[in-house]
């Protein structure tokens, strides 16, 4: 499935779409419903919501450039290793992340939950 992905880099930015948006309804969408439901305990896992924001970007980026994208992020043609472009958007993806997680941790103690 690795090669597949390889080979295929908008079938993996569809794929991490997919599963951000499965960790999304289940640590955030359900989190928010239960917050608003006035639940007695509504607990938020910093590490999930992270992951689905930065899975969500990741592959709407991979979805929408492709091949041109996937090569762009690397510092050679095949390469692991990522080149200063690919470093610079790690970098805002996870400042986005975490923005992204404050705000939502922000909007749950809008409800009156502390953590």
């Amino acid at each position: 499935m690795k090669k597949y992905f390889e080979r295929n880099p908008r079938i993996a930015g569809l794929f991490l779409v997919t599963i951000s948006l499965i960790l999304g309804k289940f640590y955030m969408w359900d989190v928010v419903v239960a917050a608003q439901a006035h639940a007695d305990n509504v607990s938020v896992s910093m590490k999930l919501v992270l992951f689905s924001i930065m899975f969500f970007l990741f592959g709407i980026f991979l979805s929408i450039t492709g091949p041109f994208g996937d090569q762009m992020m690397r510092a050679a043609p095949g390469s692991r290793k990522l080149s200063l472009i690919g470093w610079i958007a790690v970098i805002i993806v996870c400042a986005v992340s975490f923005a992204g997680y404050f705000a939502f941790q922000h909007y749950i103690e809008s409800f009156g939950y502390k953590f």
